[in-house]
């Protein structure tokens, strides 16, 4: 594989990901639409004495992907230190990556400037630098290793994950988030919320009262694959009217899922393929990113800032 092309696309798919997104151009995160605010200035960690800030790890969590198997803060960190290594190594100013670095930028701020919102060149360039130089050298240190599965891997995953394709639905739900206030606790199950009140609208304004942040219920459509993997058994087996709480916990926030209705939608093995293909070629480089990433923590300060609650 030439790695100046791997970078390349790797670097595409991640922001064309991340572009996916329902209301990324639309809502970026307040990181982006402030960013001079003390909460995206936050320092969560050093990294040789590098700080990752809140809004690279806010900003950069849509983008990067990845299994859950590692918080959004833990990839940022594991990406600076591939970026180190990238940077000590004299990869930094190739070519190609220059222009990934460029390409990757124009792509994430057009849809943000029409949008009407400012750059966060700060947050922006750190997220993008990490995940261009990182994956490079990653790819570099990889080798042969991320071989395209096979066959029989691929209809081994699709028939391990019904609920995902051959059982595949479409949900219609309403919608709340909520982030909560600082030094207070967001109330952790279904059990708790359904004691504020019997609506989403008695939610909402209970937990107002108490000072958080709580955004207008919305309609919202969710496809099985939309769904975290740890929830989607449970929203399989919701009937209308079950609510289902997802809970942020790297941001401090929840969205409160309430089950309307749904349709069955199934997928086929031949059309699962290329997605099928791509994320396990996606889970496996990102196996093999985390095992160098250990590497170098081995001889990385790698520091975390207590955070107050």
């Amino acid at each position: 594989m030439n790695r100046a092309y791997a970078a390349r696309v790797w670097a595409a798919a991640c922001l064309a990901g991340a572009l996916a997104q329902p209301g990324l151009a639309a809502e970026p995160d307040a990181g982006c639409t402030k960013p001079a605010s003390p909460v995206s200035a936050q320092v969560l960690a050093r990294v040789n004495d590098v700080p990752v800030t809140r809004g690279e790890v806010d900003f950069g969590a849509p983008l990067q992907g990845g299994s859950g198997r590692r918080t959004p803060l833990e990839r940022q960190i594991d990406l600076e230190l591939l970026r180190q290594a990238g940077h000590a190594a004299g990869l930094g100013q190739q070519p190609a990556l220059v222009q990934a670095r460029q390409a990757a930028r124009e792509r994430i701020l057009g849809p943000l400037r029409m949008a009407g919102h400012p750059d966060c060149p700060a947050a922006l360039d750190a997220v993008i630098d990490r995940l261009v130089l990182g994956e490079y050298y990653g790819l570099r240190r990889m080798g042969d290793q991320l071989a395209v599965p096979g066959y029989g891997e691929v209809q081994s995953y699709y028939d391990g994950h019904p609920a995902l394709f051959a059982q595949r639905r479409v949900f219609e739900t309403r919608r709340l988030v909520a982030s909560r206030r600082a030094g207070e606790e967001l109330p952790a199950g279904v059990a708790q919320l359904r004691k504020l009140g019997s609506t989403l609208e008695e939610v909402r304004a209970a937990l107002t009262r108490k000072g958080h942040a709580i955004q207008p219920p919305s309609t919202q459509t969710w496809a099985s694959e939309q769904v975290p993997l740890m929830r989607l058994e449970e929203l399989h087996a919701a009937k209308a009217g079950d609510w289902l709480l997802m809970p942020d916990a790297d941001r401090g926030s929840f969205t409160l899922l309430e089950v309307l209705s749904w349709r069955d939608a199934p997928v086929t093995l031949a059309a699962a393929t290329p997605a099928i293909r791509q994320y396990l070629i996606a889970m496996r480089r990102e196996e093999l990113l985390s095992t160098e990433a250990d590497a170098l923590r081995q001889a990385a300060r790698v520091e975390r800032t207590p955070q107050r609650r």
